[in-house]
């Protein structure tokens, strides 16, 4: 339900949300895993990043710069550069969204 509220806000955000760059702030890396999942599951191009474990790291960066996934889960990565970004941003309980607009 509450996935479902935040595709639904995010409609309201962006022309296309299939045409973005969203890097998505959760609490947990349990958290980033099962919205990764729900937005493919809702059809979008999505994956996660956590700090242990991504073997496969520089590729998902690669993925995520060319839009070949326009959802990036991620916890405790890029928090600290995320005002370097030219964002929308919209909140959910447990998560940010900082969507990057292209210029």
């Amino acid at each position: 339900l509450r996935v479902r509220d935040i595709i639904n806000n995010l409609n309201n955000y962006v022309r296309d949300i299939n045409d973005v760059r969203a890097l998505c702030f959760c609490v947990t890396q349990e958290h980033a895993k099962f919205m990764a999942e729900k937005f493919v599951f809702a059809g979008l191009k999505a994956d996660y990043l956590i700090s242990s474990g991504n073997d496969n790291r520089d590729e998902l960066r690669r993925r995520f710069t060319k839009k070949e996934i326009n959802y990036l889960f991620v916890v405790d990565i890029f928090n600290m550069h995320a005002h370097c970004f030219n964002t929308y941003k919209t909140f959910c309980r447990d998560h940010f969204i900082a969507i990057t607009v292209n210029q």
